[in-house]
């Protein structure tokens, strides 16, 4: 089950939790084979996942023996982190450049953030019952293996699939995998990976954020999920939130084949952002990010600085919503790091996605936050306007708040609403 261990039933309220049906307790983990691409994978799983009166996070069910019944003890189990690639079980066959695993038991959870490192311990649906299929999922990029958790929807036939990853230094578990959840519940695949160097995924130096690499990832991620032998490769969409919310914009400008993208409070303009930064806070990032520029040019190791901190100290993101507002994304269990090697400020006010909205010929939702203090939105609606196929909704909250709460299910349901017009059949 790889790096997890288990809740004692005695730290939990088991009352919380409904009663499991009997074909269920049968057999918790429904064992199918299957292929993903050119990967031949043995082995996936049917996740029953029930909240935990602990953390009140929906876990998957271990497979333990009870002692009692000789049948399975229903027990939750808590991830202690995202599984790092070697410890990847080793006995399933693969070929080719993706590989599908069963997958550990990940922070994804279907709820507003609780007790585990969240802001309102309210779950969306606390005594639901979770059937998803999730998987751990691998491609490569280069000599770099990216690592990613694929939801597949019930039903047979072939499915539209969303490709998503997250913004600045953010990883998938920082409230992705609810938006991930959603979708595949409406019916879409999802492929939610993490940026070489970040997260579950290799690639060193870690923590360096390098635009054109991630660009390069998310045309792997495509290419990959356009492989799955049960997705359409014609109905392939992708999902950008911040930094990302830039990237497809522009994979969707050179890519004619993308079938449709979401763009939530996505960064449009380098320039923008660089005129909202204080002059002096300006400055002092210049000077650290010529500091690590000149480190790498001579082989040093990266001069790392806050990827979020609070306004007035070094950090990418100090904007005075941005350090709570990105903590409360993270959960308990969790691969984000707070730093980010420096010399992306240099490249920052040179990325200007925006302006490559008016070549996006597939249909585009913008999801804009009206007081974003990071990605301005004024300047974000007037690039979208641009695109020949954009619809643009707009929400009176801020950067972060688009995650949590009321203002994520509102968000989510607009989004599943434009996937569902243009990606699905009939």
């Amino acid at each position: 089950m790889g790096n997890a261990t288990k809740c004692r039933s005695d730290d939990h309220d088991m009352n919380t939790r409904k009663p499991i049906s009997p074909n269920l307790m049968s057999n918790p983990l429904d064992r199918v084979g299957t292929t993903v691409g050119a990967a031949s994978c043995s082995v996936t799983y049917r996740h029953l996942l029930s909240p935990c009166g602990a953390c009140r996070n929906p876990h998957r069910l271990s497979p333990d023996p009870m002692p009692s019944t000789g049948g399975y003890s229903h027990r939750p189990t808590h991830t202690q982190g995202a599984p790092s690639l070697h410890e990847q079980p080793k006995d399933i066959p693969h070929t080719g450049r993706y590989r599908a695993i069963p997958s550990v038991c990940h922070p994804a959870r279907g709820l507003s953030r609780g007790t585990c490192g969240g802001v309102d311990g309210a779950p969306r649906a606390a005594a639901r019952m979770w059937d998803m299929d999730v998987r751990d999922f691998t491609f490569t990029v280069g000599d770099t293996v990216c690592a990613a958790w694929l939801y597949r929807p019930d039903g047979s036939g072939e499915h539209p699939v969303v490709v998503a990853a997250h913004g600045f230094t953010g990883t998938r578990e920082l409230a992705l995998d609810a938006y991930a959840e959603r979708f595949a519940e409406a019916g879409f695949g999802v492929l939610l990976f993490d940026y070489r160097s970040f997260g579950a995924s290799a690639g060193e130096p870690r923590q360096l954020l390098d635009i054109g690499n991630q660009l390069d990832d998310w045309r792997e991620a495509i290419a990959a999920a356009r492989a799955l032998d049960w997705a359409d490769p014609e109905r392939v969409a992708l999902f950008g939130s911040s930094f990302s919310g830039g990237h497809v914009v522009t994979l969707a400008a050179e890519d004619r084949r993308i079938a449709a993208i979401v763009a939530q409070c996505p960064f449009s303009d380098g320039l923008a952002t660089l005129r909202a930064t204080p002059v002096r806070h300006g400055l002092r990032m210049s000077g650290h990010a010529l500091r690590d520029q000149l480190a790498a040019l001579f082989g040093g190791s990266p001069h790392y600085v806050p990827a979020v901190a609070d306004p007035g100290e070094p950090g990418m993101m100090t904007t005075p919503d941005a350090k709570a507002g990105m903590e409360a994304l993270v959960p308990a269990q969790t691969t984000w790091r707070n730093q980010v090697a420096a010399r992306i400020a240099l490249r920052l006010p040179l990325y200007r996605p925006g302006r490559d909205a008016a070549k996006v010929a597939c249909p585009a939702l913008w999801c804009v936050t009206d007081h974003d203090t990071l990605c301005p939105a004024e300047n974000t609606v007037r690039w979208a306007r641009r695109a020949p196929r954009a619809e643009i909704l707009r929400y009176p909250i801020g950067h972060f708040d688009i995650y949590t709460g009321e203002h994520f299910e509102r968000a989510v349901t607009d989004q599943i609403a434009f996937l569902t017009r243009h990606l699905k059949k009939g």
